[in-house]
């Protein structure tokens, strides 16, 4: 749903979307909206099972885009699980990062969704949290969900590699 009036009214707006029209978009939660920070008539969606969605009028119509992602009518890495979102690189917004259900595959885009390929994995059950990145640095981070005391994944080279970054909830000041 969209609204142009500050929430006032909402008007469907899935056309091109799996089950549009029908209801059954609604049976399986859709990710968040990732929206170009220098477009943003540019948005992307990500759904278990289905992959990337990108439209390029602001919601107005949607097509896939997931050329090079797992086969995701049959594949495992995409059914068993959620795609956790899709986040955009502000520095360079045809660049983007999913990450795949369970074995915490990472795929990237260079060309605005056109083709993703595979550049790294959290490891098996290491994440299935939200992919955040970076403004200024680029840098990913997610938080590891199978793991007591706090602290984040980070990767400084596009997901291909992964460092524990730890902190514990204690070492946050109370202002």
């Amino acid at each position: 749903y969209k609204s142009t009036d500050g929430a006032a009214s909402w008007k469907e707006s899935d056309s091109g979307l799996p089950g549009a029209g029908t209801g059954l978009t609604y049976f399986v939660p859709w990710g968040p909206l990732t929206i170009d920070p220098k477009n943003p008539s540019t948005i992307y969606v990500t759904r278990a099972g289905i992959g990337v969605y990108k439209s390029t009028d602001g919601a107005a119509s949607w097509r896939p885009a997931n050329s090079g992602l797992p086969n995701l009518v049959g594949d495992y890495e995409f059914m068993s699980c959620c795609v956790a979102g899709a986040v955009i690189d502000p520095q360079n917004p045809n660049t983007l990062y999913a990450q795949g259900g369970f074995t915490g595959l990472i795929y990237k885009t260079t060309n605005g969704g056109a083709s993703w390929k595979s550049v790294g994995t959290l490891g098996i059950g290491a994440s299935q949290g939200p992919l955040t990145i970076d403004p200024h640095t680029s840098a990913l981070y997610t938080p590891p969900v199978f793991r007591e005391g706090g602290g984040m994944l980070k990767s400084v080279d596009g997901g291909a590699t992964w460092t524990d970054v730890f902190f514990s909830l204690r070492d946050i000041p109370v202002s």
